[in-house]
């Protein structure tokens, strides 16, 4: 795989960052806008992101590849500087970058990531949660487990939601796999 090349030198990009995480996480926008620092677990290389606000008062948690763990400790390094290891937990994980922000270290809004889906890939930002589904079914996963990284309540939710995307080929595909591939 080249995944590994892919993180080269885009890990400081807060818009790969950003992507690389909701991508493999499937997460929803309200779930990555609610990331603070107290939700990032260091131990070692591995970084877990706990979701405190998930749907329906769910609590999740997804440990991040080390690719992607890297990406995200990158952009944090790059934005917050040295005082990365003395953030509040209450900080944001993803900032609003624009100068129209009215303060340093807002968090972004879900508006704002629609706007960079939009910008990046060219469709809309429920597209990420599509592609993780899709990509999970591809590698053999069974329905119950993209059932719970999706946080679906009913397994004919999922079931649904898989059987919608078989029927169209995806047509943000090729704008993913640019993205990943750095071009």
């Amino acid at each position: 795989m080249r995944v590994m090349h892919l993180f080269g030198g885009l890990c400081k990009n807060p818009h790969y960052a950003l992507l690389s995480v909701a991508l493999t996480t499937g997460r929803r926008l309200a779930e990555i806008t609610a990331w603070r620092w107290g939700d990032v677990q260091r131990t070692g290389e591995r970084v877990t992101l706990h979701t405190r606000k998930a749907k329906g008062g769910k609590i999740a948690s997804d440990e991040l590849e080390p690719p992607i763990a890297r990406a995200l400790l990158a952009w944090l390094h790059a934005y917050y500087g040295e005082r990365v290891e003395h953030l509040a937990p209450e900080a944001a994980v993803w900032v609003n970058m624009s100068r129209a922000a009215a303060g340093p270290d807002l968090p972004i809004s879900q508006r704002m990531i629609a706007a960079i889906v939009l910008a990046r890939l060219g469709t809309h930002p429920h597209a990420l949660r599509h592609s993780f589904a899709h990509s999970m079914e591809a590698v053999g996963a069974p329905v119950s487990a993209i059932q719970q990284r999706l946080g679906h309540s009913s397994l004919a939710t999922t079931g649904k939601y898989l059987t919608a995307l078989k029927r169209d080929k995806n047509p943000h595909a090729a704008a993913v796999v640019a993205l990943l591939l750095g071009e």
